[in-house]
């Protein structure tokens, strides 16, 4: 049983770009488990503020549609997909959902998976988009704009490559980003945002456990971090006795 926790809203510093030399995106993917209470508006990660320093945003929207929106902060344009079927059923859950970009700067090198399988069916483009610019917004996990999420999110994780669909089922069904995963060369960091936190007596720090962007919390009290999602496999031993299972792998 792996055991994991869960963190209503952390910032983290301006540590990685996906911006690429010239007129050029990096590709790059994102995955979260989240527990919605209400779906609206439920920030996932993003590095966005609404006014001039936007980058992408990965959210459910005012509609509860799943989206993913990369800007251009220069032309002002964006381009993006969205699953144009609300999410309001899943609320109570957990989910996992990734958005995967291919740094073809076209909407179609954009994907969205919901629970292992791709969803995105409908594009989000707006304006004229040439490639996404560099800014000093921090990356965000359930705040975007000052709009926060209502509800849990754990095990969020963010890569330097376009995950492939079969990538993503092994995450999704793996349920952490561990260094068993295929791709586990591309991931940059890793917040199980769990039992390795620690609290300072104002805010909980955060820890990354592939890199070395920790986070730390915002107007969150000691309380706030509570269990979360984990992978649980269900299944009979056989030939073993009761003192053979132990609890001395980690997170177990």
């Amino acid at each position: 049983v792996v055991i994991s926790w869960v963190i209503r809203y952390r910032p983290i510093s301006d540590d990685f770009s996906f911006n690429g030399a010239g007129d050029a995106d990096n590709p790059f993917s994102i995955s979260a488990w989240i527990n919605m209470d209400d779906a609206t508006r439920f920030r996932i990660a993003n590095k966005y503020n609404g006014t001039n320093q936007n980058e992408y945003i990965f959210t459910v929207g005012g509609s509860d549609q799943l989206t993913i929106n990369l800007f251009d902060n220069n032309e002002g344009g964006r381009i993006g997909r969205k699953y144009n079927t609300a999410l309001t059923s899943y609320q109570g859950q957990w989910i996992h959902v990734v958005c995967t970009y291919d740094a073809t700067r076209v909407s179609s090198g954009i994907k969205l998976y919901l629970n292992g399988t791709r969803v995105d069916d409908t594009d989000n483009n707006s304006g004229s988009y040439t490639k996404m610019r560099n800014t000093s917004q921090h990356f965000l996990i359930a705040q975007q704009a000052g709009s926060y999420a209502n509800g849990k999110i754990s095990n969020a994780s963010i890569w330097n490559t376009e995950l492939k669909s079969a990538q993503v089922s092994e995450l999704y069904n793996q349920g952490l980003p561990g260094n068993s995963h295929s791709a586990y060369s591309n991931l940059i960091s890793w917040w199980q945002l769990g039992e390795n936190s620690s609290f300072d007596g104002n805010d909980w720090i955060v820890a990354d456990e592939k890199g070395t962007n920790n986070g730390t919390s915002v107007s969150m009290p000691v309380g706030a971090l509570v269990n979360g999602v984990g992978t649980t496999a269900n299944g009979l031993s056989s030939g073993m006795s009761e003192g053979n299972l132990v609890g001395d792998a980690p997170y177990s």
